[in-house]
């Protein structure tokens, strides 16, 4: 007997709920009522989402001391069993996924897979390890893993960097507090806060030569207000203005049929 497919309220409740964690992994230091603003929610749905999670043991809570929202448990579930061609199935559909533009939820999905692989037979693990670095990683994104694991950590982590960028016209280097990691256009970019100038740039990725550490504390709160959504929602392409234009574009009378 074929499984039913679930109703449309099942599926919205899962992408909102795969949306709550995304904000509360990449933009932690919103309060309640800016996160339920973000996701379009009222506290009470909020508060029901909160409890779902919790019985899969997603949980977190906001600490007005650091005025941040923290994770408390992300339990681990032990692994499944999977044949060769389910691993291989599942890489295919992260690299697919990593051009829906959620580098969070591809990211997760990445490391889901490495502990599946990690628990694989020896003689063909090496092989998902070399799809999952080639198929998804590389191709997917084009840029260096390492620098792509540092500014990841350091996103999370909220500790300062410097990197040195190369838009083609020489390299410069740049003192950065890193925000976010993102996709668009096929390729990986950075919003990140040049200290310098106090305000927000966007690096592409696989532009950034070298990464180094600041040795100072993380920065629990950020030197210049940030939020993804409302600085990408009027976005064009990888485009980021203070505000929205008025386009008004005419066609010639050849291209309307």
């Amino acid at each position: 007997m074929s499984r039913p497919t679930p109703p449309a309220t099942y599926t919205r409740r899962i992408q909102r709920l795969l949306a709550l964690i995304n904000e509360v992994k990449t933009n932690p230091r919103q309060e309640p009522r800016l996160l339920c603003m973000a996701l379009g929610v009222s506290r009470a749905m909020l508060y029901k989402d909160r409890q779902v999670l919790a019985q899969v043991g997603f949980t977190f809570r906001y600490d007005r001391g650091q005025r941040q929202h923290v994770i408390t448990q992300d339990r681990f579930l032990p692994v499944l069993e999977l044949t060769s061609s389910e691993v291989l199935a599942l890489i295919m559909a992260v690299r697919q996924l990593s051009s829906s533009g959620d580098y969070t939820l591809t990211y997760e999905a990445i490391a889901a897979l490495r502990k599946v692989i990690s628990n694989t037979p020896a003689e063909v693990r090496a092989f998902f390890q070399v799809s999952i670095d080639e198929g998804v990683l590389q191709k997917g994104f084009g840029c260096d893993a390492a620098i792509r694991e540092d500014l990841w950590s350091a996103c999370q982590e909220h500790r300062r960097l410097r990197i040195v960028h190369d838009r083609g016209d020489g390299p410069q280097e740049w003192l950065i507090d890193p925000y976010q990691i993102f996709f668009k256009r096929r390729a990986l970019y950075l919003d990140a806060c040049v200290v310098a100038e106090r305000r927000v740039r966007m690096f592409r990725i696989n532009r950034i030569k070298s990464v180094r550490g600041v040795d100072i504390p993380p920065i629990p709160t950020p030197i210049v207000a940030y939020n993804f959504r409302q600085r990408h929602r009027h976005s064009f392409s990888v485009f980021v203005g203070d505000q929205p234009q008025r386009v008004r574009i005419k066609f010639g009378p050849e291209v309307r049929q």
